[in-house]
């Protein structure tokens, strides 16, 4: 008898993504359902997303698979946010979340899984700009409108959202730079910051210094 995936028959009970995954046989056992593996609070968690995604309760079914997925570490949770950020507009965040969903997913996803994450990516990636940070120290913080999205060196590009943002560039011992950056969708950009080197003298006083320059 043919078998709709897994991960297809969760997202049918909660309308995520809005996207059905064909029905098809795998010769490998299929995994088995995120209800059917959850326990204790993870469970108690994800059975609350489940009415809150329902009520249309998006930020809070995005916390509480957020708890879900923390306490149990099952990837499939990273679609369920990613389909509530998507409710909320936040396309950069559901792009970042579908990526990490397919990277760590392994045996637990099956090839209509990964088809639909896809379908998916390629629709979120119109509505988001691609951002690499360089020229920046190592070890300096990256916050978009003050969420952290990394610390140089970032592992990759980041995804922001279309609109202005504030962008900050902190580290510890040098001054914050803050500017606000115009998004273009679609857009493919690169972000550089320079910080200065804070010199605390003796007396309390203190100096900014370029990295590199002499005491």
């Amino acid at each position: 008898m043919t078998r709709l995936a897994p991960l297809a028959r969760v997202l049918a009970c909660l309308g995520v993504l809005a996207l059905a995954s064909p029905a098809h046989a795998d010769a490998a056992p299929a995994p088995a359902p995120l209800a059917d593996v959850l326990s204790g609070d993870a469970r108690a968690a994800y059975d609350r997303a489940r009415a809150q995604y329902n009520a249309s309760d998006f930020v809070g079914a995005r916390n509480a698979f957020g708890s879900a997925f923390e306490l149990s570490r099952d990837p499939r949770l990273l679609w369920n946010m990613a389909a509530c950020e998507r409710k909320l507009g936040r396309a950069a965040k559901a792009l970042t979340l579908i990526d990490r969903y397919v990277a760590v997913g392994g045996a637990l996803l099956v090839d209509a899984d990964r088809q639909e994450a896809a379908r998916w990516r390629a629709l979120l990636e119109k509505s988001v700009a691609t951002v690499t940070v360089t020229g920046a120290l190592a070890g300096v913080d990256v916050l978009v409108d003050d969420e952290p999205v990394g610390t140089t060196p970032l592992a990759g590009p980041v995804f922001v959202d279309a609109g202005a943002h504030r962008v900050r560039f902190v580290r510890r011992g040098f001054r914050s730079v803050a500017r606000l950056e115009q998004v273009a969708a679609g857009a493919t950009l690169a972000w550089s910051a320079e910080l200065e080197r804070v010199k605390v003298r003796l007396v309390g006083e203190s100096v900014s210094e370029r990295p590199g320059a002499s005491p």
